[in-house]
């Protein structure tokens, strides 16, 4: 899972999780994760974006989705200590930097978590590119 910071990158993080049976329970797991790290970095305000609309329907709909609901809960309990927030679909293409680095991930076998200030040095001239157009 990674966390980006679009436009303005600000900090760029990277956590390994345990392997779960389904995608939902993955990308919950990882909404969780950067919650967490987004209220340790004393963000106030919020969009988050995912391309899974299970993920999107789940946390906007929790009631619709027993088989969550303790990670959902979870999930609200992190969501509330926001000043404001919003969850919404994002499209696979609008997410490919996204994707470009959790490929790297699994395919170079990066697995030391770590936070730190600015995106990921091999995507600096991407990053720019796709905010603006």
């Amino acid at each position: 899972m990674e966390l980006m910071f679009w436009v303005d990158i600000r900090f760029h993080a990277r956590d390994v999780f345990t392997p779960v049976t389904s995608k939902l329970a993955a990308e919950l797991i990882g909404i969780w994760w950067a919650l967490q790290c987004l209220q340790d970095l004393h963000i106030e305000n919020l969009e988050l974006w995912s391309e899974l609309s299970s993920a999107v329907e789940a946390i906007n709909n929790p009631i619709k989705w027993p088989l969550y609901r303790s990670l959902l809960d979870h999930i609200h309990s992190l969501l509330n200590g926001f000043h404001s927030h919003k969850v919404l679909l994002a499209l696979p293409k609008a997410n490919s930097i996204a994707r470009d680095i959790a490929k790297s991930v699994t395919r170079d076998g990066r697995l030391r978590s770590y936070l730190s200030i600015g995106g990921p040095a091999w995507l600096h001239h991407r990053i720019p590119e796709e905010s603006w157009g």
